[in-house]
């Protein structure tokens, strides 16, 4: 998996060269052009190094989410400035390398096969991957690697809702917080849906106790002394809070199956995407084999 991760990596890191090289070309191709190649359909030059040009058309549009008038003129400037510095450095570069420095024939070509190669692997996965998951395939894996799924930061599974102290019916969302009635939770459900202002209600959903504690001002709790299903509120200036901890996962202790789930998924899923490119690449090559499209000397 590793390996496959870093053969990603290299050739995203070759893509994005690419991309940089393309841009290059292609946001300064009046860069290389002489003054009369494009001046008709790119409106006045604005900027010249040498034989690069900067036209008003390549400007176009390139501030137009600007609030101010202001704004754009002090972009614009910082634009052509910027614009005229890369000109500068990339005729310096040209005129203190050797012949042999300035030759990327052989890299471009690498980098090129390597970017056709991984678009089509990726549209490849598109078109024949299968991304069904059964909840059964989900758990097998979850206990069949319990020792790779660890709490590195405390765990809580926790059902709370925020509400302003001025919110309607408060009273009755309290009941209705605490009674274990489905009639009730759907009341309550309804009730955080038009006034709540952060809540959850899903038995099984985990938090990070830390971002609870961005929601909920619990400052005399902390992992080591919370109190489990056990019904809590607080208040400050402005908000009601209720909620309680139903259980907690204390630091180098095996993360639940309900916090790992999409973890797991992407797990699956990359694996299926390694067995799937590999048996493309296995299947190229027997059609080649058999077809007689390559040849190799001992």
């Amino acid at each position: 998996m590793k390996t496959y991760l870093n053969r990603l990596s290299k050739i995203r890191n070759k893509a994005v060269l690419i991309l940089l090289i393309l841009t290059f070309g292609v946001s300064s191709c009046s860069f290389f052009k002489k003054k009369d190649d494009s001046k008709s359909d790119k409106g006045k030059i604005i900027a010249k190094v040498q034989d690069s040009y900067l036209y008003e058309g390549d400007i176009v549009g390139v501030f137009k989410d600007k609030t101010t008038k202001q704004d754009s003129i002090v972009l614009r400037k910082d634009f052509i400035n910027n614009w005229v510095k890369e000109q500068l450095v990339f005729y310096k570069a040209l005129a203190n390398l050797t012949d042999q420095e300035k030759n990327k024939d052989e890299e471009l070509n690498k980098y090129y096969r390597s970017l056709i190669k991984y678009e089509y692997e990726k549209k490849f996965i598109e078109q024949k991957l299968d991304k069904t998951l059964s909840d059964s395939e989900i758990v097998k894996y979850y206990y069949s690697n319990k020792d790779i799924f660890n709490v590195t930061r405390c765990l809580v599974r926790i059902v709370f809702f925020k509400v302003s102290k001025k919110a309607p019916d408060l009273k009755k969302a309290i009941k209705w917080f605490s009674s274990p009635t489905d009639k009730d939770q759907d009341l309550l459900h309804q009730y955080c849906m038009g006034n709540a202002i952060k809540y959850s209600l899903d038995l099984e959903k985990w938090f990070y106790f830390d971002d609870i504690s961005q929601i909920i001002p619990i400052t005399e709790f902390d992992c080591n002394n919370l109190r489990t299903n056990f019904d809590f509120e607080l208040t400050d200036s402005s908000y009601y809070y209720k909620f309680n901890f139903k259980e907690i996962r204390h630091e180098g202790t095996t993360s639940p199956l309900e916090f790992e789930k999409d973890k797991i998924k992407n797990i699956i899923l990359h694996k299926r995407r390694i067995e799937l490119i590999k048996k493309m690449e296995d299947n190229v090559f027997k059609e080649a084999l058999e077809k007689n499209y390559f040849k190799i000397y001992e």
